[in-house]
């Protein structure tokens, strides 16, 4: 194992393999089994043989973890964008995920203590807004400086 999630594989495909791998992982057309197969040219029956292959097994999931990682970091990415515009719920989900933010739950045995145990929802949520309000502040100055600067770079050059 090498790093987080990342393994080094010896296995080496087949063109057909990669032919495979390609359909395989195209998720927005869904091909079945039978599909691929008749797509690259072999019988059903080779991509099961395949699958028998421990190898060719950890090698398709690990196509799929490259896939899947990508696709998350896409999501990532967009919950960041709409936190920096100001959209709560994606702030909160942020910080979630960083483990800044963890809802009070009570039950009848303990409590969840958090950095935050003493505040309610209510002024979490405030404090929230204040800190996205203070944040889109400084971008809007940054971008509003960035544009001052552009617009003398091009007033000089002309």
């Amino acid at each position: 194992m090498v790093g987080r999630g990342i393994e080094k594989f010896t296995f080496e495909p087949s063109k057909n393999q990669d032919k495979f791998l390609f359909y395989f992982l195209d998720y927005d057309k869904k091909y079945s089994m039978e599909d691929i197969a008749k797509e690259i040219g072999i019988s059903r029956q080779a991509i099961y043989k395949w699958y028998q292959d421990q190898e060719f097994v950890n090698w398709i999931n690990s196509k799929k973890d490259e896939v899947l990682s990508k696709g998350i970091m896409g999501i990532y990415k967009t919950a960041m964008r709409k936190a920096q515009a100001g959209d709560f719920q994606f702030a909160k989900l942020i910080l979630e995920i960083k483990g800044e933010y963890v809802q009070k739950t009570e039950n009848k045995n303990f409590n969840v203590a958090t950095d935050f145990e003493e505040l309610s929802d209510k002024e979490m949520v405030e404090g929230f807004k204040g800190d996205l309000e203070k944040y889109q502040a400084i971008i809007a100055r940054e971008n509003k400086q960035a544009k001052s600067r552009k617009t003398e770079k091009v007033s000089t050059e002309g």
